[in-house]
């Protein structure tokens, strides 16, 4: 595969969905990887030797964000809104998850404060999205078990969601008066 035969392929995957540089720089890594025999026959032609190498990755990268196909800061602000609305994420697990794919801290960082801080009309904040949970996970629980176990369920249940303690307990006792 060619230099020039990766980026048609890449700007055809980055036009159908927001990726970020370390997942298409991951992208690229496995290709390099799997050389010219394991790639599908349609992109390599029998015979073909592979022609892209890793020193091409960062030239690659620069290429596709200079063309707007990947954007770190768009990337996250979209991954916040999505794990936050769609899966109940907290804000550190979201943190978390953006540091592995190798994006910088202040992009992470704004799009945090951005997204889970919102307090818009009709805009979902980290709050509202954490007392939603805490109600649906305090009626889950039975009755007739301790107010402490419970409590300390629905703490554990939260904090593996991603949310911060203090975050938890001031919901939790919102929704327990």
């Amino acid at each position: 595969m060619t230099k020039e035969q990766a980026l048609e392929r890449l700007r055809s995957r980055c036009s159908r969905a927001e990726y970020c540089s370390g997942q298409i720089a991951e992208t690229l890594r496995r290709w390099i990887g799997r050389g010219a025999g394991r790639l599908p026959v349609a992109s390599v032609a029998e015979g073909e030797a592979l022609q892209l190498c890793e020193s091409d990755i960062p030239g690659i990268i620069s290429q596709l964000k200079a063309e707007k196909f990947i954007d770190d800061s768009r990337f996250a602000a979209a991954f916040v809104r999505d794990k936050l609305k769609f899966n109940g994420w907290g804000s550190q697990k979201i943190l978390y998850k953006l540091r592995s794919f190798g994006i910088d801290s202040a992009i992470i960082n704004a799009a945090i404060s951005e997204n889970c801080n919102n307090v818009d009309e009709g805009a979902l904040s980290g709050r509202d999205v954490l007392e939603k949970l805490l109600v649906k996970k305090w009626k889950s629980l039975k009755e007739g078990e301790p107010l402490q176990n419970r409590k300390s369920k629905v703490i554990r249940f939260a904090a593996g969601r991603g949310f911060e303690y203090g975050e938890i307990m001031a919901a939790l006792e919102k929704i327990i008066k």
